[in-house]
C-alpha cells in the first residue's frame, strides 16, 4: 500500500511539474514568461538559476522596468544581455534590430535605463 501512496504522490507532482514547466497556461499560472521558440517557461528565478535565456523583443518589456527594480527583475524582463561592461548591460531592442537597450546597474539594482523608440 505505502508503494501506491508513494507512486500517486510522486505521478502527481511529477504531473504539476510538467503542467507548469511545460505549458503556457501552467507558466502564467506562476507568473512566468513562457518561451513560444522552446517551449519552456522563464521564471521569475531565472537569474539566480541562470537560465533568462534571450528574448526575440526585450523592447517589449522595457518600460516596465523602473530605476531601483532589482538585477532580477532586469533579466526577467529582458534575458540574457549581449554585453556587459563595467555597470553597463546592453540588450538588442529586437532580433536583428540595431537599436539597443542599455541598463546601468550597481549593487545588483537598475541605476538607468535606455530604451530606445520603437
Amino acid at each position: 500500500m505505502k508503494i501506491k501512496v508513494l507512486f500517486l504522490t510522486f505521478s502527481i507532482l511529477l504531473g504539476l511539474y510538467l503542467l507548469v514547466n511545460h505549458t503556457k497556461i501552467g507558466c502564467d499560472s506562476i507568473e512566468g514568461k513562457w518561451a513560444s521558440n522552446g517551449s519552456y517557461c522563464i521564471t521569475q528565478q531565472c537569474y539566480e538559476s541562470g537560465d533568462c535565456g534571450n528574448s526575440a523583443h526585450p523592447i517589449l518589456s522595457c518600460k516596465k522596468l523602473l530605476v531601483g527594480d532589482s538585477i532580477d527583475k532586469v533579466y526577467f524582463n529582458l534575458g540574457n544581455p549581449i554585453s556587459i561592461k563595467y555597470q553597463k548591460y546592453t540588450w538588442q531592442s529586437s532580433k536583428g534590430s540595431d537599436k539597443l537597450i542599455i541598463a546601468t546597474i550597481g549593487n545588483d539594482k537598475l541605476t538607468g535605463l535606455e530604451c530606445p523608440a520603437t
